[in-house]
This record gives structure tokens, C-alpha cells and sequence, in this order.
């Protein structure tokens, strides 16, 4: 299945031929601290991204396929112009951001390598980091211009209808340079994302990847395996908050998170090793009927728990 959102790069003309290749004219560019944006992308991410920065004032070109996801930005003010060409949309930017599925991003670096200007910054909200520097590495004639980029925040709802301008505020915004990065293309990534309200931290694509699948592709992943849990069963009909808590990501788009753990499944793998033993351990303590140690078990984790709340807050 590819997801929906992979179609952005589907359709793009991703041939590089005769004058169309980096174009020069790119006035746009002439501000530095605010040049023109091209958001590939219009769904929850690159539509709430292009309202927190339209309320900025800054000069958003949305870039989509969808007709839909086009109409729906123009009349939100998400953007000053959408187009469903790649060339078209960021021909003149100064900034390109990708925020498409892992499984399309390929297609859309290629387009990018023929028809962005060659000063342009290229950076992206993929959730896994590895993987996409490799690809920039791969198809960008100039890589040092690509600032990998992910905003921890989200919602188990997609598209553009359920973007919000203020999704990133507060929220960390992890970068991830690498050595042959450009400084002023992190600075000016830096800026994109401040701008969004969020809170920039740096990590490397190695850290960042082994991080995530613990903080965020094991939550995920969990939240799936639970789900069914309820399946045929009475409980079905009493079920508590604490289970439509626990997996409330569950409601996620399953190609979009296909991608990302798959992507990502070494450190994946990783983590759900991890969370094997700690789970095999209450289990013995279940089985061996020890309250003592039980509880003990269970006060650490919830120390923990608030304590990783108050740093987010």
C-alpha cells in the first residue's frame, strides 16, 4: 500500500533538462532571515507548519497533488500560492521542506536536484533520520545544503483539516547535521523551526534513530499490539480511559507508520527487545505472587513517568 501522502512525488516531472536545471531566479532569496518557503506536503505537519509560519508573515508556497489539500490551505491562509508542480513550487525557494512519507522521499529529493535553486536549504520532518541523510547524500548535488529535521509532535489524526498553527509550540524540534553540513543552512533551518515556536535541540542521525524508537516507534508500536486486545471480548463494552489512552496512536495512519518502523527497525527491534525483559520481569513478579517487589516495580515507573511530564511541560 503507498500511503496517501506519497503521492505528492508521484506525479512531479523529476527530468532535469535545458534551463529549468537551478534556476537562477530566485528574488525570493534575497531576504535571508525569511526567504520563501516550499512546503511538500499539505497534511497534519507541512499544513500546521505552513500556518505557524504564515502568522509570521512568512512566505509559504504550499506543493500537493490533492486538489483537495490545495483548496483547503488557500482558504485556512496556509499558504500564498499551492500548485501541484514541483517544479513550480520551489523553483523560487529558498527553503524546501519535505514533509511526505519516508516512502516517497526519494522521488522528491530527485525532483528537487533538478528544479530547486542550487543555494536553496533543503531539510525535512521524517521521523526517522539515518535513512533520509543517506538519501539526500544519494540524489542532492549538493548535500551540505540538507538539514535533517523532526518536530516531536503530532496527532493520531492526518491531513490538513487537523492542522493547528500552534502544533509545534514548545514541542522539540530535533536536528540532526551532519559533518559536510552547512552551517548557514542549519542556522537558517534553526530559524524555520523558532519561528514555528519550537524548541530546537541537536543529535546525531545515530542518536537521534536509537531515541525515537524508544520515545516514540515502540509507543507506536505497542499501541498496535494492544489494540486487539479487546477483539470478541465483553470487554468491548466497558472499555476504560486507560486503554483508550494507552492507545490512542493506534488511530494512526498504518502505511505512514509501516514506513517509519520498518525504516527504522534495527533500533526498533532494539527497543522491543528491551521492553520484552522489563515485561518479563512483572510477569515472574505476577507469577511468584511478590506485592513487595510488584509495587516497588510499579513506583519506579510512575516516578518516572512524571518526571519525563515535567521536563515536556
Amino acid at each position: 500500500m503507498v500511503p496517501a501522502g506519497a503521492r505528492v512525488c508521484q506525479r512531479f516531472d523529476t527530468r532535469a533538462s535545458g534551463q529549468g536545471r537551478y534556476s537562477r531566479n530566485h528574488a525570493a532569496l534575497k531576504n535571508p532571515r525569511h526567504p520563501r518557503i516550499a512546503v511538500l506536503g499539505l497534511g497534519l505537519i507541512g499544513g500546521s507548519l505552513a500556518l505557524a509560519l504564515r502568522r509570521r508573515g512568512i512566505r509559504v508556497t504550499g506543493v500537493d497533488p490533492d486538489p483537495r489539500a490545495r483548496a483547503i490551505a488557500r482558504r485556512r491562509g496556509a499558504v500564498v500560492a499551492a500548485t501541484s508542480s514541483l517544479r513550480e513550487g520551489v523553483r523560487e525557494a529558498g527553503i524546501v521542506v519535505l514533509a511526505v512519507p519516508i516512502q516517497a522521499l526519494a522521488r522528491c529529493l530527485r525532483g528537487i536536484a533538478a528544479w530547486a535553486p542550487r543555494s536553496a536549504v533543503i531539510t525535512d520532518v521524517a521521523s526517522v533520520k539515518g535513512p533520509v541523510v543517506g538519501l539526500a547524500r544519494r540524489h542532492l548535488p549538493c548535500p551540505g545544503r540538507f538539514v535533517g529535521g523532526h518536530p516531536m509532535a503530532g496527532r493520531e489524526t492526518s491531513g490538513l483539516a487537523h492542522a493547528r498553527a500552534d502544533l509545534f509550540r514548545e514541542r522539540v524540534c530535533v536536528l540532526t547535521p551532519v559533518a559536510g553540513t552547512s552551517g548557514s543552512a542549519l542556522r537558517a533551518v534553526r530559524r524555520l523551526w523558532a519561528a514555528a515556536g519550537a524548541r530546537v535541540i541537536e543529535l546525531s542521525p545515530r542518536r537521534h534513530d536509537a531515541a525515537v524508537a524508544r520515545a516514540s516507534h515502540l509507543p507506536h508500536l505497542m499501541a498496535y499490539a494492544l489494540a486487539p486486545v479487546l477483539a470478541g471480548r465483553d470487554s468491548g463494552r466497558i472499555v476504560s480511559g486507560s486503554f483508550l489512552d494507552a492507545t490512542r496512536v493506534a488511530a494512526s495512519d498504518p502505511a505512514l507508520w509501516e514506513g517509519i518502523l520498518l525504516s527504522n527497525r534495527r533500533e526498533v527491534l532494539g527497543a522491543v527487545r528491551e521492553q520484552a525483559a522489563r515485561e518479563a520481569r512483572l510477569l515472574r513478579l505476577l507469577r511468584e505472587n511478590r506485592p513487595g517487589p510488584l509495587r516497588r516495580a510499579l513506583a519506579d515507573a510512575a516516578q518516572l513517568r512524571r518526571r519525563v511530564a515535567r521536563t515536556r511541560q
